[in-house]
C-alpha cells in the first residue's frame, strides 16, 4: 500500500511519498499529477488545503442549542461568503463557551476543487482525505498556550492563525512577489497589531525576518525540512481527523399550528395569519381558529353583539385602547404590545404569527413569513423602534415552498 500526502502550492504539488517504512519527498508540476498518481499506483492521498483554496469563518451563539445552531446556520454563513452557498461544501466544528455560548468554526471549500480530487479518487481509485493548513499549523502549535499567533511563510506564500482559548478564531492568507517583500507587511502587521499575543513562525524564517516587525514577543519555531514540505512533515507525525465536505442543508421544520384559549394568540392570528394554505389540512385548521377566535371575541367583549368583520373590529379594539382600556378583559399592556408590533410590520410583508407570548417584559413570538430578507426587515425595524429593544433571533427554518419558519425574543421597554 503506497500513500502519499499532497500539499498544492500554485502549479507545482509538494509531497511525502510512504510505502512501507520507506519515505520519500519531493514536488511534481500539477500537470503531470495523474501521471504520478497511476504510475505510482497510490492507494490513498491525503490532501491538504492551502488556505487560499477555502474560506473559513467563527459564529458565536449566545445560546448552548445545537439543534437551534443547525437550523440558523445556513442563513447566517450566507452573509459571510463571498459567493454564492451554491458554490462551496462545508465542515463544522462546534465548541461550548462559557454562559451557556457555542463557537461554531466553518470550513468551506469551493466544489470546483473538491470535485476535481473527488474526481481523480474514483479515476483512480485511491482514498482521499482532506485536512486544512490551518488546522495542522494549530495542532503543531497548541502546546505554546491558548491565545497566540501562528504564522507559515515561504518564498511566495504567507499564512497566519489566531488561536483564542485554545480554538481557531482567525484564519488569513495571502500570495506575494518576494521580490517585494515589502508590501507583505501591509497586510501582516493589521493583523498581528489587532492582539499582544506571542507569534510563533515556521517555514521560511528569513524572509520573515526581512519583513521587519517592532514587537518582542516573536518566536522563530526552526525545522530541518524545507519550507515547502513544512506541513506534509506534520501531517506524517501526527493523527488527527480527516474533515468531511458536504452540502448544506436547509433543515425542515413543520410546526404545530396549535390553538390557543387566549385572547391575545386569537388577536394574533387573526390579524397576521395568512389564508394560503395549500394543504386541506391546513385549511381546516384555519376555519376552527377562526370560529374560535369569533366565540372568544364574543365572550371577552359581550358589547359587541355582531361580528361582521372580526379582523376590522379587532384593530378598531386595539385603536380604542387608550380611551376605553377598562371595557376590555385584558391587561392594556399587551395590547399596547400588540398594537406597536402590528404598526412597524410593512404593508408588503406577508407574516403569520403561530405563537405570542408576554411575560414581565419580555415577548417571544413564533411564525412564518416569506423570506429571510424579510424576516431581517422585521428585525431591524422593531430594533429601531422607540417600544421594543434586545432582539435576537432564535431558530430558523425552511418549509416546502421555501418559507422561513422563525422565532424570536424582544424586551419591551417600559
Amino acid at each position: 500500500m503506497k500513500e502519499a500526502i499532497f500539499y498544492p502550492a500554485e502549479e507545482i504539488i509538494n509531497y511525502i511519498l510512504v510505502e512501507r517504512k520507506e519515505k520519500r519527498e519531493g514536488k511534481i508540476e500539477k500537470t503531470n499529477l495523474e501521471k504520478f498518481i497511476e504510475d505510482e499506483k497510490i492507494s490513498l492521498i491525503e490532501l491538504i488545503l492551502p488556505k487560499k483554496d477555502f474560506v473559513f469563518r467563527k459564529i458565536t451563539f449566545d445560546f448552548p442549542d445545537l439543534k437551534k445552531i443547525k437550523l440558523i446556520l445556513p442563513g447566517e454563513i450566507e452573509d459571510i461568503l463571498p459567493q454564492s452557498l451554491d458554490n462551496f461544501l462545508f465542515h463544522y466544528e462546534f465548541f461550548k463557551l462559557p454562559e451557556k455560548k457555542t463557537a461554531v468554526n466553518i470550513y468551506g471549500i469551493k466544489k470546483e476543487i473538491y470535485n476535481f480530487w473527488k474526481n481523480l479518487s474514483d479515476k483512480y481509485k485511491f482514498k482521499l482525505l482532506i485536512y486544512p493548513e490551518t488546522v495542522l499549523l494549530h495542532i503543531f502549535l497548541k502546546e505554546r498556550g491558548e491565545n497566540f499567533f501562528g504564522a507559515f511563510i515561504t518564498k511566495n506564500y504567507f499564512s497566519i492563525i489566531l488561536v483564542e482559548n485554545g480554538i481557531l478564531s482567525g484564519a488569513y492568507s495571502s500570495s506575494f512577489n518576494k521580490n517585494k517583500i515589502e508590501d507583505l507587511s501591509s497586510f501582516i502587521n493589521p493583523v498581528l497589531s489587532s492582539r499582544n499575543y506571542p507569534v510563533y513562525v515556521c517555514g521560511d524564517i528569513e524572509i520573515f525576518e526581512k519583513i521587519g516587525f517592532e514587537r518582542d514577543n516573536i518566536q522563530f519555531i526552526k525545522r530541518e525540512e524545507n519550507s515547502e514540505i513544512f506541513f506534509p512533515s506534520v501531517l506524517h507525525q501526527i493523527k488527527t481527523k480527516p474533515f468531511k465536505f458536504t452540502e448544506i442543508t436547509f433543515e425542515k421544520k413543520f410546526p404545530v399550528f396549535s390553538v390557543s384559549a387566549t385572547f391575545i394568540f386569537l388577536i394574533i392570528s387573526g390579524l397576521l395569519i395568512s389564508s394560503n394554505f395549500k394543504l386541506k389540512e391546513k385549511e381546516k385548521e384555519l376555519e376552527e381558529i377562526k370560529a374560535e377566535m369569533v366565540k372568544t371575541f364574543k365572550s371577552t367583549c359581550p358589547e359587541v353583539k355582531r361580528i361582521v368583520e372580526p379582523l376590522v373590529q379587532i384593530k378598531e379594539k386595539i385603536a380604542e385602547i387608550k380611551t376605553e382600556k377598562g371595557n376590555i378583559g385584558i391587561h392594556p399592556e399587551i395590547l399596547d404590545v400588540m398594537k406597536n408590533l402590528t404598526l412597524i410590520i410593512p404593508d408588503d410583508v406577508k407574516i403569520e404569527i403561530n405563537e405570542f407570548n408576554f411575560s414581565k417584559g419580555n415577548l417571544s413570538i413564533s411564525g412564518k413569513i416569506g423570506s429571510l430578507k424579510q424576516l431581517e426587515k422585521i428585525k431591524e425595524k422593531m430594533s429601531s423602534s422607540e417600544f421594543f429593544s434586545d432582539v435576537k433571533m432564535g431558530s430558523v427554518s425552511f418549509d416546502p415552498s421555501n418559507r422561513v419558519n422563525f422565532n424570536l425574543s424582544v424586551k419591551v421597554k417600559k
